[in-house]
Formats: structure tokens, C-alpha cells, sequence
């Protein structure tokens, strides 16, 4: 409907995802091709951060509707160029995860430009409300499919919401200062891109509370399932290194691995987590620092402020972003970011320095 209108007055219409990338443009063939010229076409990004003041990066960053005019651009390369677009927002999380943008090229951009997009983005936005929906009652039929726990248990979405919870895990799972929610987004965003992930995390200041994503189809993730499971003081923890072999707990029980069974070791708010073939284990110490120490020698590398990867177990590295890098490690899809400055080491320590 947008593109119709678009051709008609020689404009162009793109839609983009939440990072600000292009996924495709329809309209006006002749400004399209301009479009494209200026890199302004499909795989390209026009986030904030990377394209400066743009209609796609600047919707993103505000969430709202935007309209550039032609200096307003960041780059002079864009200063023939007016656009308008507006963010599509999630309703479970708020968070805004695409655009549709109008643009022209030396001309005025259409009276009606703003309007078009905020009946587009209305519509698209009722869809995702339906999703929502539909998900919400996914995610509520699978907490009641599930035994009672012992300890407490509660469905959260994909926002970080209550959506049912026991009376034991109402009050636990309180949220006043937004940490239980962050700490839900980063449980999706990781089941996202490693499906079958289940991990936990300290609740409080005695409590772990395991955190298992829930599926909608096979990788549409629809909310957490989490379940307390130790209501009381913590068990006494080993040594991390303990005889050779590393130690970690896993629902109270003390587990013991060794070095060629952890992929990685990383800490998420403030708790340290050996990723092993055995599970999820967590591991004691309070900061990455001292988890490094503990395992000088025995091939582990930091690769950015929150994780040691096993080099025995690194299988794949990946470009990153300005010079950035990726690694893979055995038994994990996820890939894991290497800091800048860490690049070097990674790949003198793996012998792949020229």
C-alpha cells in the first residue's frame, strides 16, 4: 500500500529489522537505483551508530516517527536526500525491532508521507499485538503443564513479565529495580541463537533459580519458565580448581569436570558459570578475575571482560565488526565476541599469527 502510493510520487519505501538493517525497498524504480548507489539497499545498516542521522537510524533511536531533510543528514553524501520513517515496537518488550522509511531525492518529500507510514506501522503493530497474544497463552499452557515445583515457579515473557507465578515465587520474582527483567531478555536473546539452551541464576542473595526458555514452532521464543530451586543458604562451594578438575554446582549437587569439558567460562551478574558438557554449572568467585587466575595454565584465554574460552575447544573464528572477532567454540552455535584488543592474543595463543 506505502509502495503504491511511494511510486506515484517518484519516492522509494524500505523496510528495515532493529539493528537498522535494510531488508528490501519497493517504489519508484529510478530512486531506488539512486538509493542503491549510496549503499542505501538490501544488507546494508543504517543504525545510528554507523550511518549517523538518518530517517532508519534516528526512528530507531528515538522510537518514534522522524522525518530528515536533506542537510540534516550526518553524511554530505545524503544532502539531496529527504526521508521519513517510522519504528514498528514490540509490544512484549518495548523495544523497537524495525522501520518503514520513505525516501526522496531532490525534491520534497509527500504531504501525506508521515500519515501512510503511521497507518502502516498501526496495522503491523496489531499484528504483533495478536502474536502476543497467542503467545502469552503458549507460554501459560506450558506452566501449567508442568508439575508444581517445591520452591516456587513462574512464566515470564519475553519482556520480562509476570505472566503466572505461585504464591512461594510471586514475591521472589518481584521486580522493582528491572534486574529480573534483564536478566529474561538476556535468557531469549541466548536461546535466540542456541536453542535447547537452559540456564540459571542467583536470585537474590541465596537462591538459584533455573531459567528454561519456552518454544513456540522451533526457534520462536515466547517467555521463560523459571524455577527456584534452592529456597535456602547456598551450599558451601569448592575451589574452582579442585585436584586437576574443575568444580561447579548444579541444583545443589557439587559437579566435578575436567578442563577438556568446559567450552567457556563467563559471568552474568555477578555469578560465575562454567559452560561444560555436563551442563550449566555454577562456579564460585565473585569476578572473572579471579576464575582467570585459578586457571592460568591450563589453557584459557580472556577474550572480552566477561568470558574465558578453552582454546581446545575453539573450532571456528569469524570476522567482527571494525576489527572485532568471533569465536566458536565445540558444542556451542553461539558465537562468542572477542574484544578488539584481545584479537591478537586469541590468535597467537591459538598459533595463527602470519
Amino acid at each position: 500500500m506505502v509502495a503504491a502510493r511511494a511510486e506515484g510520487e517518484r519516492a522509494a519505501v524500505s523496510a528495515g529489522d532493529g539493528e537498522g538493517n535494510v531488508l528490501g525497498g519497493w517504489g519508484d524504480p529510478e530512486t531506488l537505483y539512486r538509493a542503491r548507489v549510496q549503499n542505501f539497499g538490501p544488507m546494508f545498516v543504517w543504525s545510528e551508530a554507523t550511518a549517523g542521522t538518518s530517517g532508519i537510524g534516528t526512528a530507531l533511536a528515538t522510537g518514534r516517527l522522524v522525518e530528515i531533510d536533506r542537510f540534516e543528514h550526518w553524511c554530505s553524501g545524503f544532502h539531496r536526500y529527504s526521508c521519513a520513517a517510522v519504528s514498528i515496537r514490540d509490544p512484549t518488550t518495548a523495544e523497537s525491532i524495525g522501520t518503514i522509511s520513505i525516501t526522496v531525492h531532490d525534491r520534497p518529500l509527500p504531504a501525506r508521507a508521515a500519515s501512510w507510514l503511521v497507518a502502516a506501522s498501526t496495522v503491523l503493530e496489531k499484528r504483533l499485538q495478536a502474536r502476543a497474544a497467542r503467545a502469552s497463552a503458549e507460554l501459560l499452557a506450558a506452566y501449567q503443564a508442568r508439575p508444581r515445583a517445591r520452591f516456587g515457579s513462574a512464566a515470564l515473557d519475553a519482556g520480562g513479565c509476570v505472566v503466572a507465578a505461585d504464591a512461594l515465587a510471586q514475591a521472589a520474582f518481584a521486580d522493582p529495580d528491572g534486574a529480573m527483567s534483564r536478566l529474561v531478555r538476556a535468557v531469549v536473546g541466548r536461546a535466540r541463537t542456541d536453542p535447547g539452551w537452559i540456564g540459571a541464576a542467583q536470585l537474590g542473595d541465596t537462591r538459584l533459580v533455573k531459567l528454561e526458555p519456552v518454544y513456540s514452532g522451533r526457534c520462536h521464543v515466547v517467555g521463560v519458565l523459571a524455577v527456584i530451586t534452592e529456597p535456602g543458604d547456598s551450599p558451601s562451594r569448592p575451589e574452582l580448581v579442585t585436584h586437576g578438575r574443575l568444580a561447579g554446582t548444579l541444583e545443589g549437587r557439587v559437579v566435578l569436570v575436567g578442563c577438556d569439558e568446559v567450552r567457556f567460562v563467563e559471568i552474568i551478574n555477578g555469578v560465575i558459570w562454567l559452560d561444560s558438557d555436563k551442563g550449566r554449572l555454577r562456579a564460585p568467585g565473585r569476578t572473572l578475575g579471579e576464575a582467570e587466575r585459578a586457571l592460568a595454565g591450563r589453557g584459557f584465554l580472556r577474550v572480552n571482560r566477561r568470558t574465558l574460552v578453552n582454546l581446545a575447544r575453539a573450532r571456528e573464528l569469524r570476522p567482527g565488526f571494525m576489527g572485532g572477532m568471533w569465536v566458536l567454540v565445540d558444542g556451542s552455535s553461539t558465537p562468542i565476541d572477542v574484544a578488539r584488543r584481545r584479537v591478537t592474543a586469541l590468535r597467537e595463543a591459538l598459533g595463527l599469527q602470519a
